[in-house]
């Protein structure tokens, strides 16, 4: 695989030849590495908890009423963002609920939207370095910018047209 400029920076468990080509190294993984104290998961899976989480079958009502209630709003490359109990909070013309995560070489980002029943999940074992904000959040902010635009035309939609 030929890669240029930052490629080594990547992921974890490559190095760049001379030549230019990032090759696998043999690697071991230790809980050091690992996000979240060693968990894994999967973006389905994500998602499942997502649903079971917004649909209130993990907490009770007045705790979730808790995590969903902004509290402190602070700058974010969206927008002034509220933050909650473990959630962004966004309420700009629809409810939106998001968390996204970086470290070197993995990211990840979940929307939730529980009004429309929809979430999103985006989890990546690359990233780029932090000194270029547009390229390493990039394409999330470009997937939440058009299933925005969709759900806000949907619910739009549907005041109009009941």
């Amino acid at each position: 695989m030929q890669l240029s400029g930052n490629a080594a920076m990547l992921a974890p468990g490559f190095a760049m030849q001379g030549d230019g080509v990032l090759e696998p190294i043999k690697y071991e993984i230790s809980n050091a590495l690992l996000p979240g104290g060693g968990m894994l998961g999967s973006a389905a899976g994500l998602v499942e908890y997502l649903q079971a989480l917004h649909g209130g079958k993990l907490l009770s009502a007045r705790s979730y009423q808790q995590m969903i209630t902004p509290g402190i709003k602070r700058g974010h490359r969206w927008e002034d963002l509220y933050y909650g109990y473990g959630v962004q909070i966004s309420e700009q013309s629809i409810a939106e609920y998001s968390h996204s995560g970086y470290l070197p070489g993995y990211q990840s980002l979940s929307l939730s939207y529980p009004e429309s029943q929809t979430y999103l999940v985006v989890m990546e074992n690359v990233s780029w370095p932090l000194d270029d904000m547009d390229r390493v959040f990039g394409l999330h902010d470009k997937l939440r910018n058009t299933l925005r635009e969709q759900l806000i035309s949907s619910h739009i939609a549907e005041k109009i047209n009941p």
